[in-house]
């Protein structure tokens, strides 16, 4: 494993596919669905056609919107406008707003929870149940743990089972209760890490989550 930090990858902040994002051109905002994003190409289905129809091209609009690398802000310039469509370019590089505040998804994935100790001749295991989920960190409901729960502080290997592949990562143990487990993730490999952020953005699709942004004990 390497000393990766999700949040620093090198990842595209395009909006993804589903995304509902909130433009504004001085006193006009736009609202649509993102249908097609594609490096700094981007086209949206507007929710108002009569909006769609005042756009003229060269018009340069700017967005804040979510991914899980935090919030992101970016400027588009309007290459076309017709129908309920609109084509736009992104102009410079997007920018990562908040690194502080990344999306936490709720998300009930199976973790082995792996832990060593020198005088032990064989690690421990503990199973839960992801109950939120962030590239920060995650919070845990613990369900099976006859070999010991972990002590606050305590450095374990972490296993989350996402719907595609496992994803392994060394975590720290931040709270331990009756309710729940916190963990901050200390380290992860970039595939990893790649996939968790690819699973966190799909999860921020589905509209009651777009906005579930707040401040994870991981985030850094």
């Amino acid at each position: 494993m390497t000393t990766a930090a999700p949040w620093h990858l090198h990842r595209a902040l395009t909006p993804i596919v589903g995304q509902h994002l909130t433009m504004t051109f001085f006193n006009l905002t736009l609202n649509g669905t993102v249908v097609r994003a594609a490096g700094d190409r981007l086209t949206l289905h507007v929710d108002s056609r009569a909006t769609c129809l005042v756009l003229k091209s060269g018009w340069e609009m700017s967005t804040t919107y979510a991914l899980a690398h935090g919030v992101i802000d970016a400027r588009f310039v309007v290459t076309k406008a017709h129908g309920h469509e609109v084509h736009l370019q992104r102009l410079g590089s997007a920018q990562v707003q908040q690194r502080r505040r990344t999306p936490r998804i709720t998300a009930f994935v199976p973790v082995l929870m792996i832990r060593h100790r020198p005088e032990w001749l064989h690690p421990a295991h503990a199973w839960a149940t992801t109950v939120n989920l962030s590239l920060g960190g995650a919070r845990l409901r613990l369900h099976d743990s006859a070999e010991g729960v972990p002590d606050e502080l305590e450095v374990v290997d972490v296993r989350l089972s996402l719907p595609l592949e496992s994803v392994a990562a060394t975590a720290t143990v931040l709270v331990v209760s009756a309710d729940v487990t916190r963990i901050r993730f200390l380290e992860m490999d970039d595939h990893d890490a790649t996939r968790l952020a690819d699973f966190i953005d799909a999860g921020l699709r589905q509209p009651h989550r777009a906005d579930d942004v707040t401040t994870t004990p991981g985030a850094r």
